[in-house]
């Protein structure tokens, strides 16, 4: 009977201890389920607030200094590239800050500069740790009296890489 009673209490024991991690590994599923959901939601977020930012420059005229603040704003991220082409007489050429070397198809057309942005865009090389340290040997390329035509850039699938910007 001792012997029984035993091997009851070790049973139920067991029972109790395969409950307990049971209801461990449903609770660590469903956090696990819920960071990701808020990865996501948090990425989303992010991702419509970098585009708001950035609709100040879809299609718009600014003048040298908004475009200077632009390029202090965006020298050192990660996820934002600007590019830059000086056209004209007395122009420095195409630079570019911020992700990488943005590559904007017929960046030298102005007429291209226009609401809704520029599709097809793509970043060659990531270039934050060459251009970052070179910020102010590029800001003073910009003309502050001067303006500047600008338009967001999307890659093929849509995804928001940074603004392009042309000297008038």
């Amino acid at each position: 009977m001792e012997n029984a009673q035993r091997a009851l209490m070790i049973g139920v024991g067991l029972f109790i201890t395969i409950i307990i991690i049971s209801a461990i590994l449903l609770i660590t599923n469903l956090g696990t389920g819920l960071i990701n959901d808020a990865r996501s939601e948090l990425g989303n977020l992010s991702t419509a607030l970098q585009s708001q930012l950035l609709d100040a420059y879809d299609g718009k005229t600014i003048s040298g200094s908004e475009l200077l603040a632009a390029l202090r704003q965006y020298a050192t991220s990660t996820t934002v590239s600007v590019s830059v082409y000086n056209s004209g007489s007395g122009g420095n050429g195409q630079f570019f800050i911020g992700a990488g070397v943005l590559d904007v198809p017929g960046y030298t057309d102005k007429n291209k500069y226009v609401v809704g942005g520029i599709s097809n865009c793509r970043i060659i090389e990531s270039t934050t740790h060459l251009y970052t340290s070179r910020y102010s040997e590029f800001a003073s390329r910009i003309s502050l009296t001067r303006y500047y035509r600008t338009a967001v850039c999307y890659d093929s699938n849509g995804k928001l890489l940074g603004f392009a910007a042309i000297r008038l």
